[in-house]
């Protein structure tokens, strides 16, 4: 049994109005069945997405770390992350929120202001927060109201400004709450130096050594930045990168063994293992379902 109202909250109708300036909320009731297994990885494209769980709980894994969601918390997901979930109860209740990376350029630098809620943070860190009781009310009030406008009188356009201007209520909430949850300010030089070799070297550095030479920095100096910017290790930053960079390479058309080598991965098997703990698939597997995706598109 499921029962979703999932409507867009439009503010623009010229013509040449994209997607990706559109929003849309859902609101899902759903009777399930307990998985053992995670669904496969996936990412909304244009659009960033925020849940926010009111009753069940939810093992959802954003990249290669898996988030245990729960009733009060409110998970937050990029358009680039790659995420999958898995249900851990018979029964959820959770409202969705999907914003396009456009939705508030209408607004010019007040919009890019309220849209450093997804940018400000690092991708794959820093996803699930809990609000204190006093600012999680105030966020439940908006969903509330925002569900019956949309749900009511959906087609009113004064109904639909008035949902509209709920949801930059709630998303300034939501930006306000995350920042006090994760007060760590912005990253050093180095670190941003650090990752920006990481991002252009990641197939040939052997080992968290080699960038502490580079850098001249200790490695417990090199682990205390990363597990306060990035919320993990360097090694698993660094693994991370190579598995994206191997995805795009099988979607791109290359062969497991060539991307395997092409990302510093020298074991193909280890590699294998890595990338199934990461996606949910093989890359025999990824690989295959992309070509298949690509030839029926064609069509």
């Amino acid at each position: 049994m499921a029962l979703q109202n999932m409507r867009g909250i439009g503010y623009m109708e010229a013509e040449n109005t994209s997607l990706d300036v559109r929003i849309s909320f859902v609101h899902e009731i759903l009777r399930t069945r307990e998985e053992k297994e995670f669904r496969n990885m996936h990412s909304h494209g244009k659009y960033y997405k925020i849940i926010w769980f009111n009753s069940g709980t939810r093992d959802i894994q954003i990249g290669s770390r898996v988030e245990n969601c729960g009733p009060g918390d409110v998970v937050i997901l990029t358009n680039k992350e790659l995420y999958c979930g898995r249900s851990l109860d018979t029964f959820l209740d959770r409202y969705s929120l999907h914003v396009g990376e456009n939705a508030f350029d209408i607004f010019g630098s007040y919009g890019k202001e309220l849209m450093r809620l997804f940018t400000d943070y690092p991708p794959y860190t820093r996803n699930r927060f809990r609000p204190s009781p006093e600012e999680a009310a105030q966020m439940n009030a908006l969903l509330v109201d925002i569900d019956k406008l949309i749900h009511v009188q959906a087609d009113d356009p004064c109904v639909s400004m008035d949902a509209f201007a709920n949801v930059i209520k709630l998303l300034v909430l939501v930006k306000q709450s995350r920042a006090k949850k994760h007060q760590i300010g912005a990253p050093s030089q180095l670190m941003l130096q650090i990752l920006a070799y990481m991002e252009s070297n990641y197939h040939r550095i052997e080992s968290e050594e080699e960038i502490c030479r580079e850098f001249s920095i200790s490695r417990s100096g090199l682990w205390r930045m990363f597990k306060q910017y990035m919320n993990q290790t360097p090694g698993e930053y660094l693994r991370r990168i190579r598995l994206e960079n191997a995805r795009h390479g099988l979607e791109d058309g290359k062969s497991v063994t060539d991307v395997s080598m092409e990302c510093g991965f020298a074991d193909s098997s280890h590699f294998i293992r890595l990338f199934r703990a990461a996606y949910g698939l093989t890359p025999y597997r990824y690989k295959k379902e992309h070509d298949l995706a690509g030839e029926n598109g064609s069509q």
